[in-house]
């Protein structure tokens, strides 16, 4: 790992959320991937889970996501607790089939 990725705890059982810088065919990507632990080497692996952005397109990938973040707060979906904490999910503000 470099000193640019990032290590989410997401309290996911099936891993961590890794962001990463990298490089796919001469470009440079920002890789968002979760990391599972092999069960025999005990080490942490990359799972099928995640996508590759161009890193180019980072600042409106993050406005976008704001504005997502935004909505849901207006929506009652996310309910900030206290200073750097993360939100409090409520899932059930959305119905199953949104």
């Amino acid at each position: 790992m470099s000193p640019a990725d990032s290590v989410l705890d997401v309290n996911d059982r099936q891993g961590v959320l890794c962001i990463q810088l990298g490089s796919r065919g001469g470009r440079l990507t920002c890789n968002v991937r979760f990391w599972y632990q092999d069960k025999k080497t005990r080490g942490l692996r990359p799972s099928k889970r995640g996508i590759a952005l161009p890193a180019g397109s980072l600042p409106q990938i993050i406005q976008a996501l704001q504005k997502v973040v935004a909505q849901m707060v207006s929506d009652g979906a996310f309910e900030f607790t206290a200073e750097g904490r993360p939100p409090k999910f409520h899932p059930d503000v959305y119905p199953p089939d949104f």
